[in-house]
């Protein structure tokens, strides 16, 4: 239990949790179905689902037009022997390195995965 202090200095008073309020956000609970299947109830309205799609496909074209907008050919980096042109081919190495120790240790737990030392 924690304590308030009043604004004007006055005695502390203790601070419950409204459990009521924030226990059952998707209804009250009920009995379970006979087939102990889980039913489910949406807890977002139509409105703001609408609104959620309309931002994902938002952000799906902006990401599909910046990567092309990055592949256009004027953005190709050319080998004219520079230390930016080096510099950018490290970065692409990193890059390329980070993205293969990713997916070898995503897919080591199809392959005994980590070892656990207890």
């Amino acid at each position: 239990m924690t304590m308030d202090v009043t604004p004007g200095g006055g005695p502390l008073r203790p601070r419950t949790y409204p459990y009521q309020e924030f226990s059952e956000l998707a209804g009250p609970s009920t009995e379970p179905r006979p087939d102990y299947r889980v039913s489910f109830k949406p807890v977002m309205g139509v409105r703001r689902r609408l609104s959620a799609y309309g931002l994902v496909s938002l952000a799906i074209l902006f990401e599909v037009t910046f990567l092309l907008w990055l592949l256009k050919p004027s953005h190709y980096p050319r080998n004219d022997g520079t230390w930016q042109f080096w510099l950018s081919m490290g970065l692409v190495a990193s890059i390329l390195m980070a993205i293969v120790i990713g997916a070898v240790t995503s897919r080591a737990g199809e392959f005994g995965g980590p070892i656990h030392i207890y």
